[in-house]
């Protein structure tokens, strides 16, 4: 199990068989006793992943139905769960269903953005935010704060995309 832990891998629930190799008890079967010591003897035999492997899969092929310049969240946001549904320890293969939650988001050209704000008063930079289709809630800051519009110098706008 830590060596397991160890390169990264897991052996989930239901992805290994157990056999007894052997019982032996201290008191013979049947014999009535207040106490005994039982001795028992394992052999496991299972399959193990790599769950950073299965989580870069299933983010690739979310990946191949995202509407283009969509994106998806860090995966360290990612909620991933699976479930042994198949096993064949034999030929060495496993089904598992994956459920993933994750959040995409269009990746905005901040550099237009910063563009087109330029020079407008507080008010006309709101209203130009709204109606921009890819942008679902934006938020101004005016620095110092009696600023009533946006500075002309382009390089005195700062723009940032949350990936909430």
């Amino acid at each position: 199990s830590d060596q397991l832990k160890a390169s990264g891998k897991m052996l989930p629930e239901k992805a290994y068989q157990s056999v007894v190799v052997s019982l032996t008890t201290d008191k013979p079967v049947g014999a009535e006793s207040p106490s005994f010591t039982a001795k028992l003897q394992l052999s496991i035999k299972g399959l193990a992943f790599t769950p950073a492997q299965l989580t870069d899969l299933v983010r690739s092929r979310i990946t191949q139905v995202l509407i283009d310049g969509s994106v998806l969240q860090p995966v360290e946001k990612d909620e991933l769960t699976f479930k042994v549904r198949q096993l064949d320890i034999a030929a060495g293969t496993m089904k598992l269903i994956v459920h993933v939650e994750s959040k995409s988001y269009k990746q905005l050209d901040l550099m237009a953005l910063q563009a087109g704000l330029k020079g407008k008063s507080r008010q006309e930079a709101e209203d130009w935010l709204s109606s921009r289709p890819e942008i679902d809630r934006a938020s101004l800051t005016l620095s110092p704060s009696w600023q009533s519009s946006i500075p002309r110098l382009q390089s005195h706008v700062l723009v940032s995309q949350s990936k909430e």
